[in-house]
């Protein structure tokens, strides 16, 4: 076997190997899920009452100091490029801060849609593992 096998059966050997029984690396349950629906529910919370708001305030900082720098440059007759280069510059922030908020705003559907599918999926299983009883008409 040459240096190039001796390297790909190591690679494989370590990749079919089990995790340590102290945790880490893959295979098999640990016991706990990384979260749950409640603090997928309260991330989703956070991003809607706290980063959301605190980044459209922060966004809008720059908007009337740039104005005002721009108007002061077309305001000599002379048109100097400095303006219409401020308002490129803001225009860019404005759709930057935009786009941060769409992705805020996926991230946040997104960790209430899967609050609700983990916990809609366990309902699911419950019900499908427990099947019916004769108790249930009492």
């Amino acid at each position: 076997m040459g240096e190039d096998g001796a390297q790909r059966e190591s690679v494989q050997t370590q990749l079919n190997q089990n995790a340590p029984l102290d945790g880490g690396g893959g295979g098999g349950p640990s016991g706990d899920l990384a979260s749950s629906p409640a603090k997928k529910r309260a991330a989703a919370n956070a991003i809607e009452h706290r980063l959301e708001p605190g980044t459209k305030k922060a966004g809008s900082i720059p908007e009337e100091n740039t104005t005002a720098a721009v108007t002061a440059f077309k305001g000599d007759g002379q048109g100097w490029a400095t303006s219409g280069a401020l308002q490129k510059a803001l225009q860019t922030w404005q759709d930057q801060v935009r786009a941060l908020l769409g992705r805020l705003s996926a991230e946040k559907s997104g960790l209430r849609d899967a609050a609700g599918t983990l916990q809609g999926s366990d309902a699911g299983a419950g019900d499908r593992i427990r099947g019916s009883s004769r108790f249930d008409a009492y």
